[in-house]
């Protein structure tokens, strides 16, 4: 309890900064390959497909760089501080602030995973996808032990909905269970077919198998 009710700032996930920098890496790869090919067929690096691929992959590698810079400066400027006094979120040059004692109202989104705090005079929305899981947590237990209940609002669809962010040790359904093993069996049977076939589309078919899998296994 102690720890809920003391300050506690949260930042954004790096997942702003880890998904352009794949996505870079994955443009390179495609541009290297296509270089590979082509010039397999024309055996001339300054054929016209080879500096058209050459142009085209520049041109993403250079925007997917730019998401990373982007990225990289909305991670450092995004903010969000709970204290027993006010809620303040950061982002970029923009600064919102809710005293605990103007808090109006508080709105439970199960299916967006977003919370909404409301005052007479503001408006805050926390999407709990922007943080880590145990700032998820945090964020949760805080709001809930802080706002009056009466304030509250859709808290019994929100808790089912996010159950295994509340209880990170809430055993898994049938359904979840069943789900989990689909995506496990499908991504051995990828992971095998790129074994065999050595082709880089089974590849990230089955690194993907492998993230849902364990987002599946960890309820979300």
């Amino acid at each position: 309890m102690s720890e809920i009710l003391s300050e506690k700032s949260c930042r954004a996930k790096p997942l702003y900064v880890v998904l352009p920098f794949v996505v870079t890496v994955f443009w390179i790869g495609v541009s290297v390959l296509a270089i590979n090919y082509f010039y397999s067929r024309t055996g001339r690096f300054t054929s016209g497909s080879v500096l058209a691929v050459l142009l085209v992959g520049v041109v993403l590698i250079l925007i997917s760089g730019a998401g990373i810079w982007q990225g990289l400066a909305y991670w450092r400027r995004f903010r969000l501080t709970l204290s027993q006094e006010a809620i303040t979120k950061v982002v970029g040059t923009e600064t919102n602030m809710i005293s605990m004692d103007e808090i109006s109202h508080l709105n439970w989104r199960s299916i967006s995973g977003e919370i909404i705090i409301s005052s007479a005079a503001d408006k805050i929305r926390i999407n709990l996808d922007h943080f880590k899981r145990r700032d998820q947590r945090d964020i949760i237990g805080f709001l809930r032990t802080m706002v009056p209940l009466e304030q509250q609002e859709k808290w019994e669809p929100f808790s089912a909905a996010h159950r295994h962010t509340i209880d990170p040790h809430v055993p898994l359904t049938r359904r979840e269970r069943l789900v989990t093993a689909f995506w496990l069996i499908a991504t051995v049977l990828i992971g095998y077919q790129w074994w065999i076939e050595s082709a880089w589309p089974y590849l990230m078919m089955a690194l993907t198998g492998v993230w849902l899998t364990i987002r599946s296994y960890r309820g979300t």
